[in-house]
């Protein structure tokens, strides 16, 4: 999940550096995955610290 994010936070389109997606958007696909996770009886994914680090490093980058 964290490449995933990681992917998704970085990605330009074409000459604008800017992010694809806003740190807050990727937050909110974390909690919407999180809460399936829980639906479905699972550990959420976000509980591993490097999903954690990665989005604090996407939110820094922005």
């Amino acid at each position: 999940m964290a490449s995933y994010l990681a992917e998704a936070g970085t990605a330009n389109t074409g000459t604008d550096t800017r992010l694809t997606y806003s740190p807050a958007t990727l937050r909110r696909w974390v909690a919407v995955i999180n809460f399936f996770h829980r639906v479905a009886e699972a550990p959420p994914p976000s509980v591993s610290q490097l999903v954690a680090s990665t989005l604090a490093g996407l939110q820094r980058k922005a």
